[in-house]
């Protein structure tokens, strides 16, 4: 049972407490989850670093893994819609690590 409350903890209630459950739609739980397993395989491949900016900060995300990359891309265009942070969601190249490709 402890791996439940884990599981809700860190991963269901941050994204989906302030909802009423009859609310949600399952198409919506779909996008959702389809980021995850592969962010989760290839996470000893992502890293995360945070740099603090003027205005508060900034986390950078960063991996030589396409698949990793790719699940990155996705997974941040959903959450700017799903925020509504009204950021651009088209990928530029001009970020990535040499060696990597953008698919």
């Amino acid at each position: 049972m402890p791996a439940y409350g884990r599981v809700l903890r860190n991963r269901l209630l941050p994204r989906w407490a302030s909802r009423i459950a009859l609310g949600i739609e399952p198409l919506e739980v779909e996008q959702w989850l389809k980021h995850l397993p592969v962010m989760k395989q290839k996470r000893n491949e992502i890293i995360y670093r945070f740099e603090e900016l003027p205005t508060g900060g900034r986390v950078r995300i960063t991996t030589t893994n396409s698949d990793a990359l790719t699940a990155i891309h996705d997974f941040l265009r959903y959450q700017i819609e799903d925020h509504h942070t009204g950021d651009t969601k088209e990928i530029s190249t001009d970020h990535l690590l040499p060696g990597v490709k953008d698919e």
